[in-house]
């Protein structure tokens, strides 16, 4: 009995319904899932501090692996705790200097009506709604609430992650009984982690020095809350392209608002801009070479999907999910394809395992009785 193939019409209405289902299942699930892929995350950066913490040596002695993950887990905990006080301090600075910055805007105002037909309105609280230091202390304890939750459920997961980090190896030898396929599914995990590892080690170089520099930019032009601005530009850019445009915007609108100085606005522009082209556009993608080898407009789109089932959390994590997805992609011929799309030049070689170097490593290991049953 002959066997008909299914229609094109028939495979994409599957695949656009399998699509649907699953968006609307990482939207309802978001609450389970964020917290899940930001220990994920945060483990590659935890282990990469370790890492580097056990490569310094005193004396010939290193540090034990224990160690070096319990150090850098305090690391990254105090970090955390530490951002967000700065947040909850500046936000009360804010306030309590609104009155100042509300002064400057009106004289703003009134400087710039003298060029406009149609007078913009000099009262601010018309199209500004009132700072009161109450709510944005609140706003502030919120916050510091909110993130303490969250960060202890997050540290649940990262214990259960490195319980579960020694035993994986030997899960992962049980699961394939097949010597190749294990070496195959080894090489696409280790190309995942090369991938991720290294566009979270450069970025939070490249980001730290963004932020240190800007910090250094604001400080020389007399601009409010410098370090806030700093650790701002350090956290925002790990969204791309978005993120480098609140990286310059705020602090701008800072300045404006601080001074209505048209120069000191000016040289804020032209400071954070270059600070953003050098070390954004030129030198981290330069460093980041061919790891990603993801698209500008994938990028962008990702950031749009990611964004509207997850918020800011899904944008900061658009670019290592859509990496991922590409990876396993480009390992299975059924869906070579897509990852060809999501590329940025089309070539996916470097993403799938040596299949001839991983078939004659298997034959070389081999004992001759191994070789006749094989």
């Amino acid at each position: 009995m002959a066997t008909t193939k299914p229609s094109h019409a028939l495979v994409f209405t599957c695949l656009l319904i399998c699509t649907t289902i699953i968006g609307w299942l990482f939207v309802q699930l978001r609450e389970i899932l964020v917290p899940i892929l930001l220990t994920l995350v945060l483990w590659f950066i935890l282990n990469g501090i370790a890492k580097w913490l056990e490569q310094i040596k005193v004396h010939n002695y290193s540090l034990p692996r224990w160690l070096s993950m319990l150090l850098s887990t305090a690391i990254v905990v105090y970090i955390g705790f530490f951002s967000v006080g700065l947040i909850t301090a500046n936000l009360a600075e804010f306030a309590q200097d609104s009155n100042q910055y509300s002064a400057t805007i009106k004289n703003l105002i009134v400087y710039i009506n003298t060029f406009l037909p149609s007078p913009i309105p000099e009262d601010i609280n018309a199209f500004i709604p009132e700072i009161k230091t109450s709510q944005l202390v609140q706003w502030g304890g919120n916050l510091l609430s909110d993130f303490s939750s969250f960060s202890s459920l997050v540290l649940i997961y990262l214990v259960f992650f490195f319980t579960e980090q020694a035993n994986f190896s030997k899960k992962f030898t049980a699961l394939f009984k097949n010597h190749h396929n294990q070496s195959l599914a080894s090489e696409i995990l280790g190309n995942i982690n090369s991938s991720i590892g290294m566009y979270t080690r450069i970025m939070l170089i490249i980001n730290f020095l963004q932020g240190l520099l800007t910090y250094m930019a604001l400080v020389w032009l007399g601009i409010d809350y410098p370090a806030f601005w700093g650790f701002m530009t350090f956290i925002f850019n790990f969204i791309p392209t978005i993120g480098t445009i609140i990286s310059i915007l705020f602090p701008v609108m800072m300045a404006i608002v601080q001074t209505g100085d048209p120069i000191i606005i000016l040289m804020t522009l032209l400071l954070l801009s270059c600070i953003q082209l050098i070390l954004g556009t030129i030198i981290g993608p330069k460093l980041l070479g061919n790891s990603l080898n993801l698209s500008s407009l994938v990028v962008m789109f990702s950031l749009a999907i990611w964004g509207a089932a997850w918020g800011v959390i899904g944008m900061f994590l658009a670019v290592p999910i859509t990496v991922m997805i590409m990876i396993i992609c480009a390992n299975f011929e059924s869906t070579e394809k897509i990852a060809i799309l999501l590329s940025d030049n089309g070539d996916i070689s470097a993403m799938k395992p040596n299949r001839d170097a991983i078939r004659k490593k298997l034959n070389s290991a081999k004992t001759p009785l191994d070789r006749r049953f094989s």
